[in-house]
């Protein structure tokens, strides 16, 4: 944890900023802001029989595209560098909008199955893809799975070598798959400069949860998150959500993705209630592209005379 002990002083600092604004304008002021991202991939990778199912991401990514249009906002997509390849013309489409493009790897596969050096080669496989379909700059990135955890946060510096500004590939609890229990719930900035946009959690009868994102997005009434956002939001730190491609999907045909039989039904669970849960939050919270974000943190520091 080098890094992150180096960066204590910076957590302290970033919350003070955040929880007062301090040293901002209206339009730099980083309270109650809604960073929301999708995490564009395919599922069906992730299912032994999935490739004998239809294709539905283009499909998916028109209907979120059509959502972020009626509500008036822009979001940022994390693109897993083979799904890019078959829906070229689609990621050509979020670029020209105004939506931000960041990389989820080339094939979504998870930081603990890599090393540096092979994470860096894929790496410039998913920003060369994106580059190939207009995308000049990529400036952020998220983990599979968020696999950044303790024994892989050697991926920041790879990230930073490259030209990465952000990441938001730690989600700070325990999981099932994957967590980094202790982490700060605040953006944080590394030494090297980048800096890393925590997934939101809450904490509910002793469990800490990712309520902003995927199946718990689906699973709770949106009074209840409401609830969980003010609650997050006190902290200072902004909402960190995500969804996917299949989060909307109510018309996929179920194959198995999960072993186990409950958390393979998880995955299918309301996914009907996703836009209307999104909408309401968009009502109440201010959505932004996460390189806005970090834009506004480090003008922020600038005026605040911090030296990192």
């Amino acid at each position: 944890m080098k890094d992150l002990k180096k960066s204590e002083a910076l957590i302290e600092m970033t919350k003070t900023i955040a929880v007062t604004g301090k040293g901002t304008s209206k339009e730099e002021d980083v309270r109650s802001k809604y960073l929301l991202s999708v995490d564009l991939e395919d599922i069906r990778y992730q299912a032994k029989s999935g490739l004998n199912f239809p294709f539905r991401v283009p499909e998916m990514v028109e209907h979120i595209l059509q959502f972020f249009d009626d509500n008036c906002i822009k979001g940022t997509f994390f693109v897993v560098g083979k799904t890019a390849r078959e829906i070229g013309s689609l990621i050509q489409q979020v670029h020209k909008t105004g939506h931000e493009l960041g990389c989820h790897t080339y094939d979504h596969l998870q930081l603990d199955r890599m090393t540096p050096e092979i994470f860096r080669e894929n790496l410039l496989r998913n920003i060369d893809v994106l580059n190939r379909l207009g995308v000049d700059s990529v400036y952020g990135f998220r983990a599979p799975d968020f696999s950044l955890i303790e024994s892989t946060q050697w991926a920041w510096e790879v990230l930073s070598e490259l030209g990465f500004r952000y990441s938001s590939s730690v989600l700070p609890a325990r999981n099932p798959l994957y967590g980094w229990d202790g982490f700060p719930t605040c953006p944080l900035r590394m030494d090297n400069g980048l800096w890393e946009l925590p997934i939101s959690i809450t904490s509910v009868i002793g469990f800490k949860i990712p309520f902003a994102g995927g199946i718990y997005l689906r699973f709770f009434p949106k009074i209840v998150l409401h609830q969980f956002c003010r609650k997050h939001l006190k902290r200072g730190s902004p909402l960190v959500g995500y969804i996917h491609p299949y989060d909307i999907d109510t018309a996929e045909k179920k194959f198995k993705v999960e072993k186990n039989p409950f958390l393979n039904k998880l995955v299918y669970y309301n996914r009907k209630s996703t836009f209307t849960k999104l909408e309401f939050l968009l009502k109440r919270y201010v959505p932004m592209r996460f390189l806005d974000y970090v834009h506004i943190l480090e003008k922020n520091m600038e005026k605040s005379n911090i030296n990192a």
